[in-house]
This record gives structure tokens, sequence and C-alpha cells, in this order.
């Protein structure tokens, strides 16, 4: 392309963008009614949408395992039982908080709130109706997937449960309620377990009394019937042997009863395994609607519908006349 081609291209461009911006401002007044039309539209949608309120609270979960429960561990693996016992069982807070046992108790759970003067769950509170109390439960459930969020910090491993609700109140009650319920489904969980290790100990705990008491009649039984074995090797060692025998029943007999009283003093203590850092507190101001991102979002959308209109509009006219002009 030559010089001039190129310099006439690029006037050419400059003229269609000055056509278009004398026809936009000829329309001015259009393009600021549409768009004055639409800030309206979002004032009235933000306005009449209903407001949410979101509470969260911090917090984490301990992982350890006490001295007690890894001996323990050890002695059940000696004797085939090394998958029941351990550490306390692994959980994770983010699929407790998902669950539909956990979402299914705070939804029929009773609920004071400034909608109503008696407290009322979850359904009646969102006026909830279906044919069956089994869907109203579904709706309910579907729509508390929306307003409850849970999230984990990978660094920090501090878990935020935050709830929306239509009241700051309400908010901060569901949130805190949802700890609670977590805290409870933990510690029953570990309460029994414990009382599982509780019930190995005292059945093996029998079974090795009986196998003591075993050991301690056949040595007595050998020394009885061989009160001279000075003289014969063989006599010795079979002595050493059920001597062997007897002290490692006994060690153990000893481990299981340290480990009775450890797992019965467990079992009345109280170990926290969720740490609450921060407890939901009603919020002072409203998670949902953002207004003033909705007016600034309605403003532009109005703004550049009025041009696309405009340019319709224009192409539209040019393709009537064009059909005019080839008749």
């Amino acid at each position: 392309m030559t010089e001039e081609a190129q310099k006439s291209l690029h006037k050419k461009e400059e003229i269609d963008l000055l056509e278009v911006f004398i026809k936009a401002w000829k329309h001015r007044w259009f393009i600021v009614i549409f768009t004055v039309a639409f800030i309206i539209f979002g004032v009235a949608y933000a306005l009449l949408k209903q407001p949410l309120y979101m509470s969260s609270a911090k917090l984490y979960k301990t992982e350890g395992e006490s001295s007690s429960a890894s001996q323990l561990q050890g002695l059940a693996s000696q004797f085939g039982f090394g998958g029941a016992f351990g550490a306390t069982e692994m959980f994770n807070i983010t699929d407790l908080v998902n669950s539909r046992n956990i979402k299914k108790k705070v939804l029929l759970h009773k609920w004071n709130t400034n909608k109503f003067e008696k407290p009322v769950n979850l359904i009646q509170y969102f006026e909830i109706e279906a044919e069956t109390k089994r869907e109203e439960i579904h709706a309910g459930l579907m729509l508390l997937d929306e307003y409850i969020s849970v999230k984990t910090d990978e660094e920090t491993m501090l878990t935020t449960i935050s709830a929306l609700m239509p009241e700051p109140e309400l908010s901060a009650d569901v949130t805190n309620y949802i700890v609670f319920l977590i805290e409870d489904y933990i510690t029953n969980e570990q309460k029994m377990q414990t009382r599982e290790n509780l019930k190995y100990i005292n059945e093996r705990l029998d079974s090795v009394k009986a196998e003591l008491l075993m050991a301690e009649e056949e040595l007595k039984a050998f020394r009885e019937r061989n009160r001279n074995i000075g003289l014969s090797p063989q006599l010795q060692t079979e002595q050493m042997r059920l001597q062997r025998k007897l002290t490692i029943k006994q060690e153990v007999y000893l481990l299981l009863q340290k480990e009775l009283e450890m797992t019965k003093i467990e079992l009345v203590k109280e170990t926290p395994v969720v740490n609450i850092v921060d407890n939901a507190e009603p919020p002072a101001l409203r998670a949902k609607p953002k207004r003033t991102l909705i007016v600034i979002i309605s403003a532009f959308l109005g703004f550049f519908l009025s041009l696309a209109v405009l340019v319709i509009w224009h192409l539209w006219i040019y393709i009537k006349q064009e059909m005019k002009n080839r008749k």
C-alpha cells in the first residue's frame, strides 16, 4: 500500500470516528435518559431486594495423639487389634458443616426472630411451602446451601464458617449454633471411641488375667514335679521358659491395668478438639445487596446499551437507504 493510500485510510478512519461522535452527541439526551432509566431501575432493585447480613466464626481443630492412645495402639497391635485404636478419629470441619445432618438440625431448630413473635424454624421463617414435609425440608436444605458457607485457609488451617440471613442477630445465632453442633458431634464421637477402648481393655484384662493364672499354675506345677533341677540343664531351660512366659503375662496385665485407669480418666475429662478463635456476632452492615455497586453497574450498563441501540438504529437506517438506492 502506498503512503498516500495509507494517509487516505487513516483520514477516513478519523472522519468515521468523528462522525460516530457527532451522531452520539446529537442523541445525547437519548443516552442520558436511557442511562438514568437504568440507574433508577438499579436503585429500585437495590432498595426492594431483601437485605442479607453475614456473620462469621473462626475456629481450628487440634490434632495430636495422647501417650495413652499410643501405648494402647501398640498393645492392641500385638494381639491383632491394631486397627481398632489410635489417635482421635480424623474429621473435616468443612464436611461436617456441609453435611445433611447438621444443616437439617439448623433448618428445624426454633429461632427467635424479629419477623415472628414466637420462635420458628427456618422453613416457617422463609415461608417455604411444598406438598409434603420431605419436599419442604429438601427446599430448605437447598436454600441453606446458598446461605451457609465454609472456607479453610490452607496456610493457617483456620476455618471460617459464615451464614447469610435477613436479620443480623439471626445470622450470628445460626453461625454459633453450627459451631456448637460441630463441637457436640466431635465430643460425642471422641467419647464413643473412648468407651470402645474401655470395653476392649476390660475384655482383654479378663483374658490376660486368666492367662496369667494359668502361667502361674504351670510354673508352680513344674517346680513341684522337679524339686531338684540344679543337675539338669534341660529342666533349667524349661523353668526359664515358663518364668519368661509368666513375666510377659505380668507385664501385659500391669500395662492393661494402667491403661484402664487412664482411659477412665479420658472418659470424664474434656479435651478440646476444636478451638474457637472468634465467635459470631451480629454484623452492623448488610452484606447484600451492595447498593453502590449495583448503581454503578446499572449506570455503565445503561450507557453502553444506549450506544449499542444507537449503532443498531443507524445501521438499520443505512441498510434501508442502501436497499432504496439499489431499487
